[in-house]
């Protein structure tokens, strides 16, 4: 058994990166396809895992678009869904009874 120089370990890492199948990687460093895949699973094992995406996080006023006509507005908070224009609309017509500004 051959033992993995930092040379053929950075030329794995490239070829990994470039998405190359484990047969190219194998060829490339002249060695079988199962020591490469064992390789990466070591690589694998001893990396962690990247950490998930974050959504932004919602500020104090934060720029939504309006439920009702679809336009960007200054909001206050994640239950505000609807800009002053719309929700002053629904109020006159009673169907906001009850909600301030």
């Amino acid at each position: 058994m051959r033992h993995w120089d930092d040379q053929e370990v950075q030329q794995l890492e490239r070829l990994l990166a470039r998405g190359a199948p484990v047969e190219v990687i194998a060829k490339a460093l002249k060695r079988s396809t199962g020591s490469v895949t064992r390789k990466i699973q070591r690589f694998k094992k001893n990396r962690p895992a990247p950490k998930p995406a974050r959504r932004p996080a919602v500020t104090a006023t934060s720029k939504r678009k309006c439920l009702a006509c679809g336009r960007l507005f200054r909001s206050e908070g994640i239950g505000n869904r609807l800009c002053g224009l719309c929700k002053d609309n629904l109020r006159d017509m009673g169907h906001l009874e009850g909600v301030t500004k």
